[in-house]
């Protein structure tokens, strides 16, 4: 009878030093979402051709030349991924998601 209750004893107490690790919720270190990035309208109007058809540019002879403006609407890019290697431990890769807009403006040269 002393050796089932010194068994019981053991195992009671085998069960109760014993403790399940819960492990920490892993944190998605690899995949960084960044956001978007949209142009602002105060940004977009400092910038010099804005809402301009030409320029002209004149040297110290005074001679010109005059330069079209054409205006590209905002464009929202897709989403891009931008790969970054070792930035948290060597070999490992993290990606970047984010969109993004553009303002073109080409200027042409009139003869």
């Amino acid at each position: 009878m002393r050796n089932i209750i010194s068994f019981c004893f053991a195992i009671i107490l085998i069960a109760f030093s014993c403790t399940k690790d819960i492990p920490d919720p892993i944190e998605d270190i690899h995949n960084v979402d960044i956001g978007s990035y949209t142009l602002l309208p105060s940004s977009i109007d400092k910038i010099p051709y804005n809402g301009k058809k030409a320029i002209v540019f004149v040297d110290s002879n005074f001679n010109e030349i005059v330069l079209k403006i054409i205006e590209s609407p905002v464009s929202q890019l897709n989403k891009a991924n931008y790969y970054r290697y070792n930035v948290y431990a060597p070999g490992d890769t993290v990606i970047y998601h984010y969109l993004s807009q553009r303002k073109y403006f080409h200027l042409y040269m009139i003869r």
